[in-house]
C-alpha cells in the first residue's frame, strides 16, 4: 500500500532524533526465583522523539497541513537521514501530534521549533 511521504521541511533544517527500541520479551518469575522468558513478537519496533528548530513560517504551514492529512491514524514514510550515507525509511504513525513552539528569529523572520514522536508500525 503506497502512503505518504513526510514533507521535507526546508533545505538545511536543525533536525535531532532520540530513538527507543520496544522490548518484544515476555519474562515470568518462578518460585525459585529463575526467570523464565521468550519472545512476544520477533521484531523491535524503534520509536523516535525528533525536533525540528528554526523552522520557517511556510515550513510550519507544511508541517501543520501533512499533520492534519494523516494525524495519528495514518501511516506514513519518513525518512531518517542522520547518516548520509545510508539513509533509513521507515513507515510509520504518528505517536504523539507535533507541538509546535515560538523559537528564535533568523534572517528577519520569526523561526519554530516543532517536536513530535513517530513510531514504526
Amino acid at each position: 500500500m503506497a502512503y505518504e511521504t513526510f514533507p521535507d521541511l526546508y533545505k538545511a533544517p536543525d533536525i535531532s532524533m532520540k530513538e527507543t527500541f520496544d522490548d518484544p520479551g515476555i519474562k515470568d518469575k518462578m518460585e525459585d526465583g529463575a526467570v523464565a522468558s521468550r519472545p512476544r513478537y520477533t521484531r523491535m519496533r524503534k520509536t523516535l522523539k525528533v525536533t525540528y528548530s528554526l523552522l520557517t513560517p511556510e515550513a510550519r504551514r507544511i508541517l501543520i497541513q501533512f499533520m492534519r492529512s494523516v494525524g495519528s491514524w495514518q501511516p506514513f514514510y519518513f525518512t531518517d537521514n542522520r547518516d548520509d550515507a545510508n539513509p533509513e525509511t521507515l513507515t510509520v504513525r504518528f505517536t504523539k501530534l507535533p507541538e509546535l513552539d515560538d523559537d528564535k528569529w533568523a534572517a528577519g523572520s520569526k523561526r519554530f521549533k516543532a517536536t513530535f514522536e513517530v513510531t514504526e508500525i
